[in-house]
């Protein structure tokens, strides 16, 4: 198993990040990239793509965290172009990265309620799906869905490159019995976040929460999980000495 870090765990950016990932021993970094991020340019993906090489760090994936604010839920045609626009140049900037994965987000303004809101973000990522079927890459959904209704989504989308990012902590905090849900998604979960939380949505210690850790890893087993597990973790002292401990946990699952 490899394990990567978010961009968020350890609140640096470019060089920094990669340093920093690969100094507490990660073998890659999740970036989070949002409208106009100069990783998106051809400059800055090759200032990037030298920083990884010289650390020896992969890229395994992008996280589009601005869809939050914008998406394919909106019935605004502008809107959905948008959100159109910045995954066609993610999936652009994760094929030079040597990304195969892109998590699209549906949480905040993009949270989904209704059978409308699923039916257009259906329409909008079977608009995409095709380009990233080309470059190789897989779009990753991630919302407060279970898996069924999810598994319906990906039916009605209809293309292998697009799946569920899955969250153990994110199922927990929406009432979902995270083991049981791996189990349902098998073959569609394209990657794993890791992250825990106590009390609040994301704010223990990997191990000190909601999640039954030996469950999930049992699960992911089940279904012959071989992917990154990107951990998303808490940070509640120091982002470099708490990600160290967490990366620790989380391989000691696998041992």
């Amino acid at each position: 198993m490899r394990f990567g870090a978010m961009q968020g765990i350890l609140r640096r950016s470019g060089r920094a990040l990669i340093e920093a990932a690969a100094a507490i021993g990660f073998e890659g970094v999740e970036l989070d990239l949002g409208p106009g991020d100069p990783v998106l340019s051809p400059a800055g993906r090759a200032d990037l793509r030298q920083a990884a090489r010289d650390a020896g760090l992969a890229i395994p994936s992008l996280c589009l965290g601005a869809l939050n604010g914008f998406g394919f839920k909106s019935a605004d045609p502008d809107v959905r172009l948008r959100a159109a626009t910045l995954i066609g140049d993610a999936i652009d900037t994760a094929a030079d990265l040597g990304a195969r994965v892109i998590l699209i987000p549906f949480f905040g303004d993009s949270e989904l309620h209704t059978a409308e809101d699923r039916e257009r973000v259906v329409r909008g990522m079977a608009a995409v799906a095709p380009r990233a079927e080309q470059a190789g890459v897989r779009l990753g959904m991630e919302n407060t869905l279970g898996a069924g209704q999810d598994l319906q989504m990906l039916a009605a989308i209809g293309s292998p490159a697009v799946g569920v990012y899955f969250d153990v902590s994110n199922a927990m905090w929406w009432h979902h019995d995270s083991p049981e849900e791996i189990r349902r998604l098998g073959a569609a979960i394209v990657q794993i976040h890791f992250k825990d939380g106590r009390g609040g949505h994301s704010n223990a210690m990997l191990g000190e929460g909601h999640v039954d850790f030996p469950a999930c890893v049992a699960a992911m087993r089940a279904i012959g999980y071989e992917g990154w597990v990107v951990l998303e973790s808490a940070a509640p002292r120091d982002p470099v000495a708490d990600a160290r401990a967490n990366l620790t946990f989380a391989r000691s699952l696998f041992s």
